[in-house]
């Protein structure tokens, strides 16, 4: 008796999109639509730096995927990663950015009216 094999085609993950056939991580978006095809805790990456959206702190911005002290500014533009009280380093320019430089004026201006007061006295 001879044996006859009859070869099934198997069914489609994704019968609507001819374009995809296969999901490898079985996250049920098809290889060809996933930035990560193996790694089936991420699918896209808007910002194109190789960090997974759902990885990614910054997902829109290239240049940033860690916030290491959770103030809201990425690892690469924070002076002090792990300080989440400061992010930038201080110097005359970026005093006035941060109020402090206004502050100095006005305690500047009040020294100088004590001053002219002292002087009328």
């Amino acid at each position: 008796m001879e044996m006859k094999w009859v070869i099934t085609p198997m069914p489609s993950l994704f019968p609507n999109d001819k374009n995809e056939t296969l999901d490898s991580d079985g996250d049920e978006v098809g290889d060809n639509g996933d930035a990560f095809p193996n790694d089936a805790s991420e699918t896209k990456d808007s910002d194109g730096d190789g960090v997974g959206d759902n990885t990614d702190v910054f997902p829109n911005d290239k240049n940033e995927t860690v916030d290491t002290d959770g103030d809201g500014v990425g690892d690469n533009s924070d002076d002090f990663p792990n300080d989440a009280a400061q992010s930038r380093k201080l110097d005359d320019q970026s005093l006035e950015d941060s109020g402090a430089g206004s502050l100095h004026y006005i305690l500047m201006l009040m020294l100088m009216t004590l001053m002219s007061y002292r002087r009328k006295a």
